[in-house]
C-alpha cells in the first residue's frame, strides 16, 4: 500500500531532541485537517512529524 500527495504546499518537518535513527521508521498515522479549500496532513513516524498541506491523497494498493 502506498500513499500519494499532490499539490503538497508548506512542508514541515519536527524531530525529537533525543532523536534515535530507528525511531523515524515507525510509521504511526497521518491525522487529517481540511482548512478552507485545502487539507492539512500530519505524517508521524516516531520521533519525527512531517507536516503539509495538499489537494489530494491517493492511495494505492501494490
Amino acid at each position: 500500500m502506498s500513499l500519494e500527495f499532490g499539490m503538497v504546499r508548506g512542508l514541515r518537518i519536527e524531530q525529537a531532541g533525543d532523536f534515535g535513527a530507528r525511531a523515524g521508521s515507525d510509521f504511526e498515522g497521518v491525522p487529517h485537517e481540511v482548512i478552507g479549500d485545502m487539507s492539512h496532513f500530519t505524517v508521524k513516524a516516531g520521533d519525527m512529524n512531517y507536516g503539509f498541506t495538499a489537494e489530494y491523497v491517493a492511495l494505492t494498493a501494490e
